[in-house]
């Protein structure tokens, strides 16, 4: 099973919680600006700061998501 830890930190408190999650699973984190290609996983972790009603990062990351999105768990922290 592919797993994959993608964040959106403004401060690093967030990329301080995804980088102790992925040490503790051995799931590698990325920074959401970083990552390119995502539907290749079968789970994504998604860590990022609420700002302003939303989560850092989330829509640029959802907008990388293709047709195969149905195929893949979204967890959202």
């Amino acid at each position: 099973m592919s797993n994959i830890i993608i964040y959106g930190s403004h401060y690093g408190t967030t990329k301080q919680y995804a980088e102790e999650l992925s040490r503790r699973t051995n799931i590698k984190s990325i920074p959401y600006g970083e990552i390119n290609q995502i539907n290749n996983y079968d789970s994504i972790i998604y860590l990022g700061g609420l700002y302003a009603g939303g989560v850092l990062g989330m829509s640029k990351t959802l907008k990388k998501l293709g047709k195969d999105f149905q195929m893949t768990r979204l967890i959202l922290y």
